[in-house]
């Protein structure tokens, strides 16, 4: 049963198997396994691993970041965070295909450098409204893999 079932249909589920116990003149006994919290945290990592993936299958047929957003129903800054997290963790995924115009990167790039930090905000101050916010953190990430 997923989550969202649990939530819905638990209690319910739950006062009639305990009527029944009663009935049946049933003992509650402890069952050997994990801490609840360790399942949740299991569980919640699987879900994690699959939406990295989903996004990975996109980025994989080259896909532009909007698209993939969309087709999740996702935000393009959420959509970053996994590229971010697929990076860090080591995974193979080519995103060269997202890169942007070499003139707007190489300002980005060296509003970073004046800036002297890895932040977005103070680099977006320095740019004005002609970059996004989601264009600045793909150059920072372009930045990370180029240091790899």
């Amino acid at each position: 049963m997923g989550t969202e079932k649990l939530r819905r249909y638990g209690p319910a589920f739950l006062g009639v198997i305990i009527q029944y116990a009663r009935e049946h003149g049933l003992v509650e006994r402890t069952v050997a396994g994990r801490p609840d919290a360790e399942v949740r945290k299991l569980r919640r990592s699987a879900r994690h691993d699959a939406t990295y993936a989903q996004t990975k299958q996109l980025l994989l047929q080259k896909l532009p970041l909007a698209m993939i957003a969309q087709q999740r129903g996702l935000a393009v800054s959420t959509i970053l965070s996994h590229i971010e997290k697929l990076i860090r963790s080591a995974e193979p995924v080519d995103i060269g295909y997202l890169r942007p115009p070499p003139d707007r990167l190489a300002k980005i790039q060296t509003a970073f450098a004046a800036t002297r930090q890895s932040t977005l905000s103070p680099v977006k101050e320095m740019l004005g409204d002609d970059y996004s916010y989601d264009e600045i953190r793909l150059v920072r990430i372009f930045s990370e893999i180029d240091k790899l």
